[in-house]
C-alpha cells in the first residue's frame, strides 16, 4: 500500500510576494501502481466472465494512459469521439492522424471567445501502438461517431478516487486523487526530460509561457538535495 504523495511531490512558486501554488505530480511507481491495479481488476473480470467490465476498466486504463502520456485535459479528452484513422480537420474537438510523420499527431481543439485555436501533440509510440490495439478490440473504427471515452469528466475523478482508495494512495491528505494530476505528471517529465519551454506550452496548450514555466521549478526543488550534501564541505572550512 503506498503512502499518501509526500512533500517532495509539490513544486511551490510565489506570485507576487504572497500568493503561493502548489502542484501535485505522481511519481513513477505510484503511476505504475495505478495500472498494475487496473491491469488486474481486468484480469479479475475476465476470469469471472465478465467481459463488459473488464472493457470498462480497460477503456478508464487507456484513457489514464492517454492524459499521462499526452498531457491533454480530462475535459478534452471525454469529447473525443471521432475513431477514424484520418479526420476531416477542425472538426472535432480531439483528432488523431496517425498518418503524419513517423508518430503520427493528436490534434486538440480549443474553442474560444475570440476565436478557436488547434495544438498538435506528437504520438509516442507505445501510445500509438496502444491506441490501434484498443481500436482494433472495440471495432470503434466501423462506428466513428461513438464516444471513445463515453464517460464525463465528473465521472472520470470519481473512478479515480475508487482506484485511489483500493491501492492506499492520496494526492495529500485533504485531497483524493483526480484525473488533472496526469496532467501535472506530464508537465513535470517535460521539465525533467529537457523538453524547452516553448515545446512545452504548445503540448500542453498554455496561452501564457509563465503558467508552463511553473514545472521548470522542479529543477531547484530536486536538486536542493545536492546542495544539502555540498553543505558539509563550506561547514568544514
Amino acid at each position: 500500500m503506498l503512502p499518501s504523495i509526500p512533500r517532495e511531490n509539490k513544486i511551490r512558486i510565489t506570485r507576487n510576494l504572497s500568493e503561493k501554488i502548489g502542484i501535485e505530480y505522481l511519481t513513477d511507481d505510484q503511476v505504475d501502481a495505478i495500472m498494475n491495479h487496473l491491469a488486474s481488476q481486468i484480469r479479475k473480470h475476465l476470469d469471472e466472465g465478465h467481459p463488459g467490465r473488464a472493457m470498462a476498466v480497460k477503456r478508464y486504463r487507456f484513457l489514464f494512459q492517454v492524459l499521462l502520456q499526452t498531457g491533454v485535459r480530462v475535459g478534452e479528452v471525454v469529447h473525443w469521439y471521432d475513431t477514424r484513422l484520418k479526420v476531416e480537420y477542425g472538426i472535432r474537438p480531439l483528432d488523431f492522424h496517425l498518418e503524419d510523420g513517423p508518430l503520427g499527431h493528436l490534434y486538440v481543439h480549443t474553442e474560444k471567445k475570440k476565436n478557436d485555436s488547434v495544438r498538435a501533440i506528437p504520438l509516442p509510440p507505445a501510445l500509438r501502438t496502444q491506441l490501434l490495439e484498443f481500436l482494433l478490440e472495440t471495432g470503434l473504427p466501423l462506428r466513428s461517431k461513438e464516444y471513445l471515452f463515453p464517460v464525463t469528466r465528473q465521472s472520470v475523478d470519481w473512478y479515480l478516487k475508487r482506484v485511489g482508495k483500493a491501492i492506499g494512495l492520496r494526492v495529500s491528505e485533504k485531497h483524493q486523487l483526480h484525473a488533472h494530476i496526469f496532467r501535472h505528471t506530464f508537465g513535470v517529465r517535460c521539465s525533467l526530460n529537457g523538453v524547452p519551454l516553448q515545446i512545452a506550452q504548445q503540448w500542453m496548450g498554455h496561452s501564457d509561457p509563465t503558467i508552463t514555466l511553473i514545472y521548470q521549478r522542479i529543477h531547484q526543488m530536486d536538486t536542493s538535495q545536492f546542495m544539502s550534501m555540498m553543505n558539509k564541505y563550506t561547514e568544514e572550512r
